[in-house]
């Protein structure tokens, strides 16, 4: 079972962590404690997912962090000193106007 509901979370954003404030962030690769800021970073722009639910809340912010299950169809791509979105069932990168619709959709989600 997995802390959140992954399908709120952009293709390719493969960690998801609460800061203290409670928001929710997705981040392409895996995020380090910032514990004096009381935040997750990685050094890469994170999304914006929304205020934490009741049922965590409760738990330490700090044990928030998950991994995005196996299977997912896209992931990201930095290995050439770019951001690439690979859909993982081409293995092709996303282009340009595959992006922007990609965060429409999940901007309309919320």
């Amino acid at each position: 079972m997995t802390k959140y509901n992954w399908d709120n979370v952009p293709e390719g954003f493969k960690w998801v962590a609460r800061n203290r404030d409670e928001v929710l962030w997705a981040f392409a690769h895996r995020p380090e404690i910032d514990r004096a800021r009381g935040e997750w970073i990685d050094g890469m722009p994170a999304v914006r997912l929304g205020v934490a639910n009741y049922c965590l809340i409760h738990d330490n912010w700090t044990d928030s962090l998950e991994e995005r299950p196996k299977g997912s169809r896209y992931q990201i791509d930095t290995g050439i000193g770019l951001l690439r979105i690979i859909d993982t069932r081409t293995d092709q990168p996303l282009s340009g106007n595959q992006i922007v619709d990609l965060l429409n959709e999940h901007e309309e989600r919320e």
